[in-house]
């Protein structure tokens, strides 16, 4: 972007104005580090897919490896590549099995990622900008309730974002340390498969800049070469298996179109603003920049949101692309207007703030924060006592209702309920399984019902024991 002088310095209301809303600003970044505190309290998986990313580190711990023959127990799906869970499994050595290592890792990749973001946009002179959009990292409702979470998508979206920062930097002095970008897009890769946006922009920009083509070639055998490289060696040492997992196994699930056109009517909603200062920087400075291609890519790429099992979390890099792309538009607005053109950005900076937001969200941030009061903790301690009542195993809709106790997690209800209705695996042996007495305790929900013919086992051989909690006990065990 064109630096530009500004005509006119910032006026004393400007300034007040601008100090108010990083002031506001800074409020919710606030209300995300309270909403850490009631999500790291929480004593079970808020999400369900904590639990699973916890197993497979247990998993790691056991077998060596948590892509394992779907057709033999435990009947699990390792769904993403094993950086994050390699992180988390190096985590419960050293503070035993839990919640909060996992947790704790997406939190500090979030705030990486709001670091690197300030790197890339301090180039510009307005220091108060900067830090303004900086703090826009923490404001939407789906930052704030999705990447406490233990689950890998703050993590990979924190190395897509420093890669392309790495290439940013050195493209622009013309050293070789921009090819570094690579080790970040394959970090990313082996977070979570599907984080490929970054490198894919990349390779748009070296086509479409003037002067880029032979570094098209080249980023491309690089990622594309080592990427393979890093595959090939995960496919040996799991007997196949890694790609089974990572990409076989997903295929199945079939896209929802209107799922996918709610999500985008929903983050055009909630984006609109930053969308329009996007577009109207793009009609009037006719430029195009590699953070520019990089949010078309990842808005693209929110297609993917309509699989089942997607959810808000993937919103966060497309967002956060936009943050980026959107700044600099800003800034240029900023230098090329008056101080009325100023107040009116303000003004619609405040009310972007208020569109991103969820006011039910700060009710319930307090509430949690008083974390022994929530259904979450209750329910934790209703299972340690069945739990402590009981021996034997369990079969549960939430992973972590199992691992978290010390019990053996038989299956992933979600994943194999869908492979079981495409043929891909027989649910026959957890149906005997539960006819035969083989699993003591049954912690029921939306995810088991899936699974065919289990509810009718589950009405045949069990007895409800705790209606709220959805616990059943196997007939077998009521006279014990």
């Amino acid at each position: 972007m064109s630096e530009t002088p500004a005509s006119v310095e910032p006026s004393e209301l400007i300034n007040k104005v601008s100090t108010t809303l990083t002031i506001f600003l800074c409020l919710y970044l606030l209300f995300y580090i309270l909403t850490v505190i009631g999500v790291i309290l929480t004593p079970l998986g808020i999400d369900y897919g904590e639990g699973f990313v916890l197993n497979f580190a247990l998993q790691m711990e056991e077998y060596g490896t948590y892509y394992l023959d779907i057709h033999e127990a435990p009947y699990t799906h390792g769904a993403y590549p094993p950086l994050y869970t390699s992180l988390i499994w190096l985590g419960i050595k050293i503070f035993g099995v839990n919640l909060y290592v996992s947790r704790i890792i997406s939190v500090l990749a979030v705030f990486l990622t709001a670091g690197i973001i300030f790197l890339i946009l301090r180039s510009s002179k307005n220091r108060r900008l900067v830090f303004i959009f900086t703090l826009f990292t923490f404001v939407p409702y789906f930052i704030m309730t999705w990447t406490p979470y233990g689950k890998p998508d703050s993590l990979a979206t924190f190395f897509s974002i420093a890669g392309l920062w790495i290439y940013h930097k050195y493209e622009k002095i013309d050293s070789p340390k921009r090819y570094w970008a690579h080790f970040f897009f394959i970090c990313a890769f082996l977070t979570k498969q599907n984080a490929g946006a970054a490198p894919v922009a990349l390779l748009v920009y070296n086509l479409l800049a003037e002067g880029k083509k032979s570094e098209f070639l080249r980023n491309g055998i690089i990622y594309f070469g080592f990427l393979s490289l890093t595959c090939l060696a995960l496919n040996i040492a799991t007997q196949g298996e890694f790609y089974k997992h990572t990409v076989l196994y997903h295929k199945f699930i079939m896209m929802k179109p209107d799922v996918a056109y709610q999500s985008y009517f929903y983050f055009i909603k909630a984006t609109g603003i930053f969308l329009a200062f996007l577009f109207a920087g793009i009609c009037l400075t006719r430029q195009l920049s590699l953070f520019m291609i990089y949010f078309f890519v990842t808005f693209i790429f929110l297609a993917t949101i309509g699989k089942p099992g997607s959810n808000l979390n993937y919103f966060i890099e497309p967002y956060l692309a936009l943050i980026i792309v959107s700044f600099f538009m800003v800034d240029y607005f900023w230098k090329q207007g008056s101080n009325p053109m100023r107040l009116l950005i303000l003004m619609f900076l405040f009310i972007a703030t208020i569109q991103l937001s969820n006011a039910n969200h700060f009710s319930s941030v307090i509430k949690n924060l008083d974390y022994q009061k929530t259904p979450s903790y209750q329910k934790y301690e209703s299972l340690k006592t069945v739990f402590a009542k009981i021996p034997g195993s369990v079969l549960v809709n939430n992973p972590s209702h199992a691992v978290l106790f010390g019990r053996k997690l038989w299956l992933q209800p979600f994943q194999f309920s869908h492979m079981a209705k495409h043929n891909l695996w027989d649910p026959s042996p957890i149906i005997n399984g539960c006819y035969q007495g083989q699993f003591a305790i049954v912690v029921w929900g939306v995810w088991l019902e899936q699974v065919p013919g289990l509810k009718k086992a589950l009405q045949s051989q069990y007895v409800l024991y705790d209606q709220q909690n959805m616990i059943y006990i196997h007939k077998s065990l009521i006279d014990k």
